[in-house]
């Protein structure tokens, strides 16, 4: 029989409970687990970084879900321009000069354009899937 190999993944249990006629299951995190997740997240935030343009930026999950979840309300406010009337090609110009407080990977706040963050996103992506090498 194989041996799996353990990712460093929070092992869940599930608390079964009834009452009032219904069943619920209840996701509970064992405290040894919970101290693993917590010490890999640490290790990825500090190794996960990405540079562009002479920026360094982090790269891990949270990062990667923060990045997705900015192009997510441009690709919506790019769509209700269109909706109202503006060519494509002025709503995407419109949505993509706008920009965005962010800090970068050694705790400094600027300004990026929302245009840059896809590269980002991609470059971050390709460094987690690096790590998990």
């Amino acid at each position: 029989m194989k041996k799996k190999k353990d990712l460093g993944l929070a092992k869940l249990r599930y608390d079964f409970k009834m009452g009032g006629g219904k069943a619920s299951f209840t996701p509970v995190l064992e405290p040894n687990a919970l101290k693993k997740q917590k010490a890999m997240k640490n290790y990825y935030k500090k190794v996960a970084v990405i540079e562009l343009d002479g920026v360094p930026y982090d790269a891990d999950v949270d990062s990667i879900a923060f990045m997705s979840s900015v192009l997510s309300i441009a690709n919506f406010r790019m769509l209700e321009a269109m909706a109202n009337g503006a060519s494509t090609e002025d709503a995407y110009n419109g949505v993509t000069s706008q920009t965005i407080p962010w800090k970068d990977a050694n705790g400094k706040w600027s300004e990026i354009a929302i245009r840059d963050i896809p590269g980002g996103l991609e470059a971050a992506m390709r460094k987690v899937a690096e790590l998990a090498q």
